[in-house]
């Protein structure tokens, strides 16, 4: 009977270590997530403006609800989940709240100072009042949360557009093409793909490098093998090589890597759906066009996400 009564005691205690564990696990992970500062950019009104402004403080130019004495102000705080707000131009308001100008009467200024430059604008249309335009830190737990506001703060009569701070990052690293970073190596004093800097690519790049483009390439026709041009040579997927047939019915059997509309001489023209380049040319121009690119090999193409399509046009002799 005693060890009975061990045995349960020790279950006993087992069972209430478990669920002292189990609650303490789940009420950790059922705790509501901790809110987030989104920012969003509005333009107010010229009345709900000239109160915010007018609360501003000069030191910081930034307002939180606790510090606010309009009741206009306070109402529209109270509207929307705002834990600071200040403006994006902040130099501007301060000017104005320092000199007590108005904003079109420092655009006037500007423009004496600057005749010249004022010439260039011959509109008589007023500027757009900028110094109405804030940054609202809203406490939000969630993107959909944050969708939520926003369409409140557009929908708020004392609002004249509201969009989230989106923060984009241009990328500054460049592709591992070895030649991109180089200079030199056939004897030039400078780069060896200057012109691909040159020309500005890399900032392109952050945009675009080609992708769903192809570049019919009209010369000598493309090393399809290249080990730097061989993943971007167009291929004709509605063709099936070898089988002696024109599956996509244009004309040309086989064509599934471009044709041959030259062959080895123009003296004595062939066609072929095989536009290899016994030349180089071909594969030179296709490569400054569409070379892969950050495969840590050889060069770089201007558009290195674009397909070259080999149209041999040219014979083995350029």
């Amino acid at each position: 009977m005693r060890g009975t009564a061990v045995v349960f005691r020790l279950i006993r205690i087992f069972i209430i270590f478990f669920l002292f564990a189990t609650l303490n696990f789940y009420g950790q992970s059922a705790s509501p997530a901790p809110n987030q500062t989104h920012r969003v950019v509005v333009k107010l009104r010229a009345p709900l403006a000239a109160d915010v402004e007018a609360e501003l403080p000069m030191n910081t130019l930034a307002l939180s609800a606790k510090g606010v004495h309009s009741a206009h102000v306070q109402a529209f705080m109270a509207r929307h989940p705002v834990r600071t707000l200040a403006p994006l131009y902040g130099d501007l308001v301060r000017t104005k709240k320092q000199q007590g100008l108005t904003e079109a009467e420092i655009v006037s200024r500007l423009k004496q100072r600057f005749p010249q430059r004022t010439k260039r604008f011959a509109s008589n249309i007023a500027p757009p009042e900028i110094s109405r335009t804030y940054i609202l830190d809203l406490n939000t737990s969630s993107e959909a949360e944050l969708k939520h506001h926003v369409d409140q703060l557009k929908a708020d009569p004392e609002i004249e557009f509201a969009e989230p701070d989106h923060v984009v990052r241009s990328s500054q690293t460049l592709p591992n093409d070895p030649y991109l970073s180089s200079s030199g190596s056939w004897g030039q004093s400078y780069g060896d793909l200057w012109g691909i800097l040159a020309i500005g690519s890399p900032a392109a790049w952050n945009t675009n490098a080609g992708d769903g483009i192809v570049v019919a390439v009209v010369d000598t026709g493309i090393d399809y093998n290249h080990p730097d041009i061989a993943a971007n040579v167009w291929v004709n997927t509605k063709e099936i090589a070898a089988n002696g047939i024109d599956d996509d019915n244009n004309g040309y059997i086989d064509d599934v890597r471009g044709w041959d509309f030259i062959g080895s001489s123009y003296q004595n023209p062939t066609q072929s759906n095989n536009p290899i380049d016994r030349m180089g040319h071909g594969t030179h121009v296709a490569g400054t066009i569409a070379a892969v690119g950050n495969n840590g090999i050889g060069v770089i193409g201007v558009a290195w996400r674009a397909k070259a399509m080999a149209v041999k046009g040219l014979d083995d002799s350029g």
